[in-house]
């Protein structure tokens, strides 16, 4: 039987790559300065990383110990396991950092680190999946910045442009891109460092009560930032967030005036859609005329690659035979398909991998195998998911077929199904689809009708047919936790919200009252935020607002963009009798409960009496003759009187009146 892959080993002075955060795929790489015991841990890898981190330090553990010194924010530790080698050190470099690391001198004695393998851009873009014309555009780069120092010399000078706009969705591979743009201006000069430090877009949001507030919040970010890049490449993620017109762009705009004055090449990733607004959003970023980079979307076969890298990185192999050479490749085309927007690339790859290895668990727990094969080798079946899929699916639609009542809301939510899964079986075929069909819902009707059951069983259902990530996930939030006391905070709350329900459905619940009036400056904020991040955030959640049928029409009136927004409208009747009573019984069989003979009419009456059409109205029926029970119970009970079970389970016809 084969082996599993083998672990190189490593040695100090070697270049490797090792990841920083086990749920993402991005790799740091940079040169090890220390392998040997380190406490109680027998072996682990110190490395001096090419880009600085916040929060890694120069060399010395939290236990005291100290291997290896370095400059603050570039040195971490890891196992053997977590390294991949990329290069290995010239054998006497290796041999001399071996014995310095053998006799522990003083930091002050140490010799000087082996100089850096020289910088091949052609080695640093083979090692990227596809991106044909970011790497296009890297050469073209290269080739004007060595031509124009030979024209430098004869006095005509091309300065070198110091600002790239990286344009491509989530999920492409922007810090590699970012890296070998750092290698190749290191190499020439350009930069004082071929270093890369990212910071998040999201930690700009520079909240605050006013314009003064934001600005000062801003500068802070933009110093910080400069500060982390030291003289390399700054890359700043997700800047797409920042282009809502809020003054959220502020940092950014803070950030180029900052940057001129500073060593440092500043490159903004931002996704196609909202490239044009973060340019009008940041007008000293668009008058610095950036020079675009534009990563394109993986091709099946290039999603297939970044599935093998991913599985590799995590010390898996996958099966290379299957059946047939692109099996992977056809394995992975529904998933491509029918994947959202801001769900491609490394994120996909990211996530058909962690589906395999939950496959691949149960597979080999089943069967009691344990060789190195079975354990780290994934296999087609491991990638095919259409069954579990299909059940998943099936069975939330089971679940919403026993819910009482909502016949027109049960077809509704068939239809939307049906629709969804005919789109991803044309995606499959190569036909044409609308691209970023809206799934966003309304539903409407009177209170306890079932509009938080209905969401979470449509949650389960999308999820199914691969129309959001996690169907599991529904996050549920009302005007209280979307509206803020201050200007400037609201829209923070709103973009949480959204955050947290990331893959997932967002249930605003009492929808009507997110604008109380006219003059609801607050209310308003968090309404014209959510339609921005619909939007934005189109294939990433879906939105489901829930309240009454009048005050619903009334907050559609207040701004007339939310109608498009919204194509799927769910109208809730109120529960007639019948339904009611069928909605307590099933509590009663729930909980174990039965009615003797003259208590279902009692029942009846109780629900008669609530009125409404209520469907909480027959919980708290329930509730309430459960609690009469006890106390009715409750004497023999403490006397310590047998009561015989038949007893402990039947409600009388009295328990139902006060």
């Amino acid at each position: 039987m084969a082996a599993g892959p083998k672990q190189a080993a490593i040695h100090v002075g070697d270049r490797v790559a090792v990841r920083l955060d086990a749920k993402s795929t991005e790799e740091s790489r940079g040169e090890v300065r220390y392998v040997g015991p380190s406490g109680a841990q027998r072996a682990v890898v110190g490395i001096r990383l090419d880009e600085r981190k916040r929060g890694l330090g120069d060399g010395k553990r939290s236990s005291g110990e100290r291997h290896f010194r370095c400059e603050p924010g570039h040195a971490i530790f890891a196992s053997p396991s977590q390294c991949r080698l990329v290069a290995r050190a010239p054998r006497r470099d290796r041999r001399a950092a071996g014995k310095e690391n053998e006799a522990a001198p003083a930091p002050a004695a140490a010799a000087a680190p082996p100089p850096a393998p020289p910088f091949d851009l052609e080695a640093e873009l083979e090692a990227v999946v596809g991106l044909a014309g970011a790497k296009d555009a890297l050469r073209s780069l290269r080739n004007r910045l060595v031509v124009g120092k030979k024209r430098a010399a004869l006095g005509v000078v091309d300065a070198p442009p110091r600002l790239y706009l990286l344009v491509g969705a989530p999920g492409a591979a922007f810090g590699a891109v970012a890296r070998a743009l750092a290698g190749l201006l290191g190499d020439l000069g350009v930069v004082g460092a071929s270093k890369v430090a990212r910071e998040e877009a999201t930690r700009w949001r520079c909240g605050g009560r006013g314009d003064r507030d934001r600005a000062a919040a801003a500068a802070r970010a933009a110093a910080d930032a400069l500060d982390a890049a030291g003289g390399g490449v700054l890359l700043v993620g997700g800047a797409g967030d920042l282009c809502d017109g809020d003054g959220q762009a502020a940092a950014l705009d803070a950030l180029c005036e900052g940057w001129r004055s500073e060593r440092t090449v500043l490159a903004v990733a931002v996704d196609e859609p909202r490239r044009a607004a973060l340019l009008r959003a940041a007008p000293r970023l668009a008058a610095a005329r950036p020079v675009a980079l534009e990563l394109a979307d993986y091709s099946e076969a290039e999603l297939a690659e970044l599935v093998r890298r991913d599985a590799r990185a995590r010390g898996f192999a996958v099966d290379p035979a299957g059946d047939g050479p692109d099996w992977l490749v056809r394995s992975l085309a529904p998933r491509r398909a029918g994947a959202g927007e801001g769900e491609g690339g490394v994120i996909l790859a990211r996530a058909c991998v962690d589906g395999a290895l939950r496959r691949q668990t149960d597979r080999v727990y089943a069967s009691g195998t344990a060789s190195s094969e079975s354990l780290l080798r994934l296999r087609r079946a491991d990638f095919e998911d259409d069954g579990a899929r299909a059940d998943a699916g099936a069975a939330a639609l089971a679940a919403l077929d026993g819910v009482v009542g909502l016949a027109g809301v049960k077809e509704h939510v068939r239809a939307l199904t049906a629709q969804v899964r005919l789109d991803r079986e044309r995606r499959r075929h190569g036909m044409p689809v609308e691209r970023g069909a809206s799934l966003h819902c309304v539903f409407r009707g009177p209170p306890g009708t079932g509009k938080t059951t209905v969401a979470r069983l449509l949650a389960r259902a999308l999820g199914a047919l691969g129309a959001v990530r996690a169907g599991d996930r529904v996050v549920e939030c009302d005007r209280g936790a979307l509206v803020a006391p201050y200007m400037g905070q609201t829209a923070l709350k709103v973009r949480e919200a959204f955050d947290r329900a990331s893959g997932g459905v967002l249930f605003v619940d009492e929808a009507h009252a997110l604008v109380e009036s006219d003059k609801d400056a607050f209310g308003r904020e968090a309404l014209d935020t959510l339609v921005k991040l619909l939007e934005d955030r189109r294939g990433d959640v879906v939105v489901v607002l829930a309240g009454y049928s009048a005050e619903m029409a009334a907050l559609f009136r207040r701004n007339p963009g939310l109608a498009s927004r919204f194509p799927h409208v769910f109208d809730f009747e109120a529960y007639t009798a019948a339904e009611l009573g069928a909605i307590a019984r099933g509590l009663l069989a729930a909980r174990d409960l039965e009615l003797a003979p003259g208590a279902g009419a009692a029942l009846d009456e109780a629900l008669a009496a609530a009125g409404g059409g209520n469907g909480r109205a027959a919980r708290n029926i329930v509730e309430a003759a459960a609690r009469r029970m006890a106390r009715r119970l409750d004497g023999r009970l403490r006397d310590r009187r047998t009561v015989p079970p038949d007893e402990l389970r039947r409600l009388l016809a009295a328990d139902f009146h006060p």
